[in-house]
């Protein structure tokens, strides 16, 4: 019921350099996440040249929003109760 003795931890391990030593997972994982880093950073100028493009894009799909306006068809035939409608008339 003494203190509790230190655990080694491979994390904590130091080399002779003061350099922390890491494993090969350790490794390789940092070497994905600086890759992941490096492609953020590629994607993020990418974005802040793109805005030029995009005003005139923007433009563009307001005129093509403005042009697609749908037709709406009523029907006001009248039919009695329990008949069907038909459609194969003129519904303009």
């Amino acid at each position: 019921m003494g203190t509790p003795e230190k655990v080694a931890n491979p994390a904590d391990d130091t080399g002779a350099n003061g350099e922390v030593v890491k494993t090969a997972n350790q490794l390789k994982n940092e070497a994905k996440r600086l890759a992941k880093m490096e492609k953020l950073a590629k994607k993020q100028q990418q974005q802040q040249q793109q805005p030029k493009k995009s005003a005139a894009n923007e433009e563009k799909a307001k005129a093509k929003k403005e042009k697609s306006t749908k037709k709406v068809i009523t029907y006001d035939i009248n039919t009695p109760p329990g008949d069907k409608k038909r459609y194969c008339m003129s519904l303009t």
